[in-house]
């Protein structure tokens, strides 16, 4: 239970740390998060192997492993934040291999550490400087475009394009009158277009005879009259009002 129910809320914690670190000093203070729970988790579980019943006995033993779960479920909070970012096209695969590299790591302990060594509290130190060194790695972490433990972004950031001229903004709203009637309004909201409109009326070629804009066309919902739109695009060339 003491080492367990850090759980309920300490691997929490290493995520929320991890993204105030990320909001203050970007990529660097994730690094920087991750690296100091798996150092506080090495501290403590090698201060865990030191204690015997000359060193204070359970209760400080306890103590001592209440506070090493800590650091290692935050750890675990901390790597998950940095997940997202090793291969973003990735992600899916990232997060399987990170979540089945904490159970393997387990194996190798147990096998490295505890099988080969007789005296259990030698093996709680041995395995505080195993996690040392992958504490350490932490440092060997850097992004060109986000940075490392010890600076910011070497690639400067890619400007960002001009917004888009107000010439193609807009706004097509269809407005329907009450159900069941057979009669519907087509609203056209268009941006001004300086006065490309009316050049492009005048090159447009007129309309054959067969087709003239003016001639009513029957339908459904009664009499339509096309009439001339110069301001939208070619593909769009007649507006239709209702009669």
């Amino acid at each position: 239970m003491a080492f367990g129910g850090m759980n309920l809320f300490a691997r929490s914690l290493g995520g929320i740390l991890s993204d105030w670190a990320d909001a203050r000093y970007q990529m660097q203070g994730r690094l920087w998060a991750h690296f100091l729970s798996l150092f506080g988790q090495a501290v403590f579980l090698f201060i865990f192997g030191l204690i015997d019943k000359n060193a204070g006995g359970w209760p400080v033993a306890l103590l001592i492993l209440i506070i090493f779960s800590i650091f290692v479920n935050m750890a675990e909070g901390t790597s998950y934040g940095i997940v997202p970012f090793m291969i973003p096209e990735e992600l899916p695969v990232v997060s399987a291999v990170v979540g089945a590299g904490g159970t393997l790591g387990a194996v190798i302990a147990t096998w490295c550490f505890y099988k080969t060594e007789p005296n259990t509290l030698t093996s709680f130190k041995i395995h505080a400087v195993y996690v040392l060194f992958w504490a350490l790695t932490v440092m060997l972490m850097k992004w060109d475009h986000l940075g490392s433990m010890f600076g910011g972004p070497t690639m400067p950031k890619a400007e960002e394009a001009p917004p888009v001229d107000g010439e193609a903004a807009r706004n097509v709203k269809f407005r329907s009158d009450e159900v069941g009637s057979d009669d519907f309004t087509g609203v056209v909201k268009q941006a001004p277009m300086a006065s490309n409109c009316q050049k492009d009326d005048e090159s447009r070629p007129s309309p054959s005879k067969g087709n003239q804009p003016n001639q009513p066309m029957k339908s459904v919902f009664g009499s339509l009259s096309l009439q001339p739109c110069p301001c939208l695009p070619h593909s769009y060339p007649f507006c239709s009002t209702h009669s």
